[in-house]
């Protein structure tokens, strides 16, 4: 399945109807330089991001989280994985100059 938009932080109860379903979440984008990133999240579905392997980011609450990280010129990849719950809620948003949702425009990616 692809997702061609993640604006609406609800867009992933949409998805995965089911309360308890694992998912995973991941895309690829091009980094034309090294340069310094940011990753943001709010989910209260316990989510892990990775970029490329290393983790970023571990929700372990409905709390905004903020890391920085910084990323090499290349193609990279971009892992998250999570449990729904009921009304499950995902904000994910990644960007160097700004940060930006996740869309199809810029990231190719999936859920499954």
């Amino acid at each position: 399945m692809v997702v061609k938009d993640t604006f609406d932080g609800g867009w992933l109860a949409k998805l995965v109807k089911e309360p308890g379903q694992h998912f995973t979440l991941t895309g690829y984008f091009d980094v034309p330089k090294q340069d310094l990133y940011q990753v943001q999240l709010k989910t209260n579905t316990g989510a892990v991001v990775k970029i490329s392997g290393a983790m970023i980011l571990n929700a372990h609450d409905d709390k905004q989280l903020f890391a920085p990280a910084l990323l090499a010129p290349g193609r990279h990849r971009l892992e998250i994985v999570g449990r729904s719950i009921a009304n499950s809620l995902l904000d994910i948003r990644l960007g160097a100059a700004g940060v930006q949702h996740l869309s199809e425009a810029v990231f190719k990616h999936s859920v499954k």
